[in-house]
């Protein structure tokens, strides 16, 4: 019999997503709709796949399997990184009422240290690179690629940072897309893995203050790990989660 070890939040991501192939929840900072009448899309990026450190055994056999297609799996991650921005670009602009722009239609010589030709190391042995669409800014300690949380939310350096951008391209606000392949659960001895795709969408006031952040996820599915057209699959799936996302956050801003 199958047996599945949960890791932080796969139990509820499994009874969450029984019905639904893509959940979304989201976090604004405040109690009403936000006035955006214009935003602004400073960088999309695909960041190292998400690997779980429980149970020690199983979550390391399976780990083991993934590791040894990395490089396959980050190869497919670049070539289709333009197509992650595309998608999110033209999903944002069909669904909001505000209008989009991306980085790339601003003049502005000053936010040049914060710009990324295609991809940033990171510190992770077996997923090194998060890749960014060329010309993109960075504006996070990116440290493993590993805590969303810690990397958007709590780093104190992103306020100065976007702080910085917002004055020199005179905007009033920075939204930046954080995308990546999740393991979420591992059976027994590591014989199988639930994987999902994560989109992460930010969304800072010009003083670096959070306004709002969107999580959404596919529903998590079993894989066996040793075949990377299993995580390719689920690299394709970004267009309907950048769909919900861009829905969903139109309940959440103004109409201009």
């Amino acid at each position: 019999m199958k047996r599945i070890f949960p890791i932080a939040l796969v139990a509820i991501f499994l009874v969450s997503c029984a019905t639904a192939p893509i959940m979304v929840k989201v976090q604004s900072s405040k109690s009403s709709t936000i006035a955006l009448e214009q935003l602004n899309l400073a960088s999309t990026m695909i960041g190292p796949l998400f690997q779980p450190d429980l149970p020690l055994i199983d979550a390391a056999s399976f780990n083991g399997k993934t590791n040894k297609i990395a490089d396959v799996i980050m190869d497919e991650e670049e070539r289709m990184i333009e197509e992650f921005k595309y998608i999110l670009t033209s999903t944002l602009k069909g669904h909001l009422s505000s209008s989009v722009k991306t980085i790339g239609e601003f003049d502005g010589a000053s936010i040049e240290p914060y710009q990324v030709e295609k991809g940033l190391k990171v510190d992770n042995k077996n997923f090194p690179v998060v890749f960014f669409s060329e010309g993109d800014l960075n504006i996070a300690d990116l440290g493993k690629g590993k805590n969303v949380n810690k990397i958007f939310k709590n780093d104190e350096g992103i306020k100065d940072r976007v702080r910085e951008i917002a004055q020199a391209l005179d905007i009033s606000n920075v939204a930046v897309s954080y995308n990546r392949l999740g393991i979420v659960g591992v059976g027994a001895f590591g014989s199988f893995g639930m994987i999902s795709l994560e989109s992460y969408l930010f969304i800072y006031d010009s003083q670096g203050d959070l306004l709002i952040n969107i999580k959404g996820w596919t529903k998590p599915e079993q894989i066996s790990g040793k075949n990377s057209n299993e995580y390719v699959i689920q690299l394709h799936k970004f267009e309907g989660l950048a769909d919900e996302i861009s829905r969903k956050l139109n309940e959440y801003i103004q109409n201009s």
